[in-house]
């Protein structure tokens, strides 16, 4: 679904200069998305509210119409995402905020820690995120350290590679993608022959290619957001460059197949566990998936799954009597132990921390298709 068609359904609802609110009832508590609406990867706003939207759609159908949807546009901008931050904190009916962004998180963990609002994070990998916010900070997605590690070991277990090179966007995300993957694949044995980054929304990356063909490594990892990973596979195709490319989490999306086109063919990357369990047909996913296409016209990305699950959390802790910012950041610390989430069964460690399953993909067909590894 285009944007203006997703704003429509946001606005028939209630609009603020600041941004977007879904509202059913006239008391209600807030969740902000602090997300990128506009900007070269509004992409990510949109799985943010998409997932928080069939959260609430599912909240109103049990009959809780206790929490409203909102985003504040930081264009992934460190700097807009303090100013948005500062804003919503005058609203004290936003009981939590929801963000994504290694990048953006780091820039608004001392601030939030200091205002005292809890966040879900909900894509930022970056390993500088755990801790960062003195309590103040969930994330529901796993830390690079830990993706950087696994697709270390299975590029040299599985692909027998002994060099490598790295293709990574010019941000905390792809950098922290970068240090985790050169540091665990050359513990492990192998040798970094080349790492070219890019920045945020280019378009060209042929002189990256040209160099990391000179240096001839076995494999490419790529640490990107999804359109630009897959505009980087289709250039790679057009020069007639032939390394496999193994990328991380997210890149191994729908968006990314649609970016690249058949230039997507072969690739092998991180599969996160929302992925796993659409593969495995597991039916709160499904159910999920059906709810999804049928609202915005294509599949999930796993980050609307983490929304979602981030929201549901909100609503569980209003239930609980949780109706101050304080008392949702407590609930979330002692009561988010084995919850039962769409996305799978997860917890936050003491640094605010999820680290879960991922699994491993390749494009066969243009689809998807598990990997044993």
């Amino acid at each position: 679904m285009k944007k203006s068609k997703l704003m429509v359904v946001v606005l028939v609802l209630v609009f603020c200069t600041f941004g977007l609110i879904a509202v059913s009832s006239a008391e209600q508590y807030k969740i902000c998305g602090i997300v990128p609406m506009s900007g070269p990867v509004a992409q990510y706003g949109d799985y943010w509210l998409r997932g928080a939207m069939i959260a609430v759609d599912d909240l109103n159908k049990e009959g809780n119409n206790t929490i409203a949807v909102m985003t504040e546009d930081n264009q992934l901008d460190p700097k807009l995402s303090i100013v948005g931050v500062r804003r919503v904190n005058m609203m004290k009916d936003v009981l939590m905020l929801g963000t994504t962004g290694s990048s953006v998180v780091l820039a608004m963990a001392p601030l939030v820690a200091d205002l005292k609002i809890p966040v879900v994070n909900v894509g930022g990998t970056s390993p500088k995120i755990r801790g960062a916010a003195a309590g103040w900070m969930f994330s529901n997605t796993p830390s690079m350290d830990s993706e950087g590690k696994q697709a270390a070991i299975a590029t040299i277990r599985n692909l027998k590679a002994k060099t490598a090179a790295v293709l990574y966007v010019n941000n905390e995300y792809g950098l922290g993608g970068r240090q985790m993957f050169s540091k665990a694949f050359e513990k492990e044995g192998g040798k970094i022959v080349a790492a070219e980054s890019h920045e945020i929304g280019s378009t060209d990356f042929r002189t990256q290619w040209a160099k990391i063909k000179a240096a001839k490594p076995d494999v490419v990892y790529l640490a990107d957001h999804d359109v630009e990973g897959g505009r980087a596979l289709k250039q790679k195709s057009e020069m007639g460059i032939t390394i496999q490319v193994i990328g991380s989490v997210s890149t191994s999306t729908p968006q990314m197949i649609k970016a690249a086109g058949s230039a997507s063919e072969g690739y092998i990357g991180m599969m996160s566990n929302q992925d796993v369990l659409r593969m495995a047909k597991e039916p709160k996913i499904m159910a999920y998936e059906e709810k999804y296409i049928a609202k915005f016209g294509e599949p999930f990305q796993y980050q609307s799954v983490n929304a979602y699950d981030s929201v549901m959390m909100l609503a569980a802790a209003i239930e609980s009597g949780a109706t101050t910012r304080s008392a949702v950041r407590d609930y979330l610390a002692s009561k988010i132990k084995n919850y039962d989430g769409l996305g799978g069964v997860y917890s936050f460690d003491k640094d605010g921390q999820f680290d879960g399953k991922m699994g491993f993909c390749k494009i066969e067909g243009g689809e998807f298709t598990a990997l044993d590894w």
